[in-house]
């Protein structure tokens, strides 16, 4: 759900830039490097959803500066408003979750052990 809240605040801030205050997602970014660095051992499992947070807010900010560089330097838009750069992003991003999402759930029974009495 969480991933889908993000797509969603990627496509709005390359359509708008400004329509995100930019304050609020570096201190996010902030907090989230703290989350990860606070974690003792290297353990994958207490790691993913700190290290998710980190990459999700390090990708709000960087396309909310990319895209408010680029104001004024207009890439051109299809029939539907949208950018070429905008495409390209987003078929991007729909590669990465189905390619990361679904290598990340499947090995998780290794790491559940069940015993079973008989």
């Amino acid at each position: 759900i969480s991933m889908l809240g993000g797509l969603a605040t990627i496509t709005k801030i390359v359509k708008d830039p400004h329509s995100e205050t930019l304050v609020t997602w570096v201190v996010s970014l902030i907090a989230s490097a703290c989350a990860v660095l606070s974690v003792g051992k290297f353990d994958i499992i207490v790691l993913a959803y700190p290290l998710y947070l980190f990459t999700l807010y390090l990708a709000f900010v960087v396309t909310i500066l990319s895209r408010r560089t680029n104001v004024g330097h207009e890439l051109p838009t299809d029939a539907t408003g949208n950018t070429a750069l905008y495409r390209y992003t987003l078929s991007r991003l729909q590669q990465w979750l189905v390619t990361h999402v679904t290598t990340l759930f499947v090995p998780l029974h290794q790491y559940t052990h069940f015993t079973h009495s008989v």
